[in-house]
């Protein structure tokens, strides 16, 4: 149950991965930066991050099935625009830092006898994160409306992966 838990926590923290299928063939621009977003975000990394390797061919199996899902949800809440800017800033050196920083968050707390350095970020750093939350798509990417459906649709698919993946023995 803890394990489970802590893999709900970890999947939420990327509170924006989740999608639509019907709207994710509408928009082959929408729908590429859209999956640049969901590379970019690291979300399947994320739950690797919770689990064990031999954990891992499920969760990928379990993750395609609600791929396109999370595409078209990204399709359908945000412009392409939006997602390019939220996919330029994860693809940064400090965007991949950021998002590397809470794979390793969590995998600490799944692993407590193996734990690796969280990176640490500069003010400067720290001010540019800000910064890019504070734009418009940065906002909507993370307090927005459309934050909270991503947020649910996550909690679901993190649900699905946990069930499929994490049975009781």
């Amino acid at each position: 149950m803890y394990k489970t838990k802590q893999f709900m926590i970890s999947l939420c923290l990327l509170s924006g991965m989740a999608g639509s299928a019907l709207a994710a063939g509408s928009n082959s621009a929408a729908t590429a930066e859209a999956m640049r977003v969901i590379k970019a975000s690291g979300v399947v990394r994320m739950v690797k991050a919770t689990s064990q390797p031999a954990k891992f061919p499920c969760i990928d199996k379990t993750w395609k099935k609600s791929e396109a899902e999370v595409q078209g949800l990204y399709v359908a809440n945000f412009t392409s625009e939006e997602l390019r800017a939220v996919a330029d800033f994860y693809e940064t050196p400090l965007g991949v830092k950021y998002i590397t920083a809470f794979e390793t968050q969590a995998y600490n707390r799944n692993h407590p006898a193996q734990v690796k350095a969280v990176a640490t970020f500069s003010d400067a750093e720290q001010n540019e994160i800000k910064q890019f939350y504070e734009t418009p798509a940065g906002k909507k990417y993370m307090s927005g409306p459309e934050a909270q459906i991503m947020t649910d649709a996550t909690m679901r698919i993190g649900f699905d992966i946990a069930v499929a993946c994490f049975k009781a023995k």
